[in-house]
């Protein structure tokens, strides 16, 4: 596990394992994002998050951790193996993305694809609403629990066993690709500054 350093956390996030394991799987070929991502003031607070995810998808199992920070202007995530090598780095900044060092698969899931993911998870529901690319889809939040339909149709569904999004465990499921992440939060941190990790 990274250390934590003074002035910076190194943090961890949603998304890696699914990035090596459709990359290799799907060649590619995955359904556009079911969001238009969002800058990343759209969360509305600036956060720093640690985690532990694994990954499930056609029967296999992978787990990493992965580093979050966002910041108004910025969003950086960066996914680590469990042997520390990095797999993939994100940048964001709403208008741009900027790729960083990683695996080469983790090159060939589209960064939005990605951020969509995420942002699904994790942003607030009426900034989400308006950035639903498709108009027959519908965003819905009953307790805990976070789904998208279009008509009868389950697409994704991420429940956390208690309301806070960073502390607690979360599940996310999508149907349309078929894989489950479990993650587990590590550490959580509002930033002093917006240093990247």
């Amino acid at each position: 596990m990274p250390a934590v350093r003074t002035g910076r956390m190194k943090r961890t996030v949603v998304i890696a394992p699914l990035i090596v394991g459709l990359a290799v799987a799907l060649g590619g070929c995955m359904p556009k994002p079911l969001i238009q991502p969002l800058g990343p003031a759209a969360l509305g607070q600036s956060v720093e998050a640690r985690q532990q995810v694994t990954v499930h998808y056609r029967g296999h199992t992978r787990s990493l951790q992965v580093a979050l920070r966002v910041v108004p202007d910025d969003l950086t995530l960066v996914g680590l193996s469990a042997m520390g090598q990095r797999v993939f780095t994100l940048g964001w900044n709403g208008h741009a993305v900027e790729r960083g060092r990683g695996l080469q698969a983790a090159k060939r899931i589209p960064a939005k694809r990605i951020l969509a993911d995420l942002e699904l998870a994790y942003w607030p529901l009426p900034a989400l609403r308006g950035a639903l690319t498709d108009p027959d889809v519908r965003l819905q939040q009953l307790g805990n629990t976070r789904t998208l339909w279009r008509g009868d149709t389950l697409l994704w569904i991420a429940y956390r066993a208690n309301g806070d999004p960073w502390h607690s465990r979360l599940t996310i499921y999508d149907t349309r690709l078929g894989y489950r992440l479990d993650v587990e939060p590590l550490a959580f941190n509002i930033p002093a500054s917006s240093n990247k990790p």
